[in-house]
């Protein structure tokens, strides 16, 4: 997956698409290491699209440090993740 942030936003955004398109709604984070606003918004958009379409999306794999870390001074989460699952469910928790 594309880093999820804004220079990429447009392409990450058609990746996700086409991932679901295929019958694809698992995204692996793992090897992930920026996040910015426009970058989740762009997974939030994947994640509803996902439910509109019927499937339930899903993070698998390892968050790294350092997107733990951004996901914390985003004021997202107050303990650091450690799994795909923890982002799954933050994106339940928000109700996206």
């Amino acid at each position: 997956m594309l880093e999820p942030v804004i220079e990429n936003a447009e392409a990450l955004k058609k990746e996700l698409l086409l991932s679901l398109d295929k019958g694809k709604s698992d995204i692996d984070v793992t090897g992930v290491e920026a996040l910015d606003f426009a970058g989740f918004q762009v997974l939030a958009a994947f994640w509803k699209e996902a439910a509109a379409r019927g499937k339930g999306a899903a993070f698998t794999g390892t968050v790294s440090e350092a997107l733990a870390k951004r996901l914390q001074s985003l004021g997202l989460v107050e303990i650091p993740m450690e799994t795909g699952a923890q982002l799954s469910d933050l994106f339940s928790r928000l109700g996206i």
